[in-house]
């Protein structure tokens, strides 16, 4: 599974702050899947990087229709044919030192599984 491009090289941005801080007040927790608002809330405190969009990941199947449920497989009819919708967590990184290192070490991330855990710039 490959979603990415190539990593795209860090760049100045002079409106950044007004960026995160537009992105901030657009923020609704109430809106983000449950199983990841922590982790939202945790990079909503970093004032080198901001979210742009997330999603824990969702399985439909024959017996699980919502789009949106946050069930785990453990109860599903093992002749279930499964849908996967991805699960991501897209940030805006601050080209400065806190940044670079925050980066690397969401870079470090992909040991976890490097078949499925990626990390890179979205197209």
């Amino acid at each position: 599974m490959k979603t990415f491009t190539k990593l795209k090289a860090f760049v100045d941005d002079p409106n950044y702050y007004e960026k995160r801080e537009e992105s901030l007040r657009k923020l609704h927790i109430g809106t983000i899947d449950p199983p990841i608002v922590e982790i939202i809330k945790d990079f909503a405190n970093l004032h080198y990087c901001f979210t742009l969009q997330s999603c824990y990941g969702h399985f439909i199947h024959k017996s699980q229709q919502n789009s949106k449920n946050i069930e785990p497989l453990s109860n599903l009819d093992k002749s279930s044919n499964i849908e996967y919708r991805i699960a991501y967590i897209a940030i805006c990184i601050q080209n400065n030192d806190f940044g670079k290192q925050l980066y690397q070490d969401l870079k470090k991330i992909t040991k976890i599984d490097h078949k499925y855990v990626q990390f890179g710039s979205a197209e």
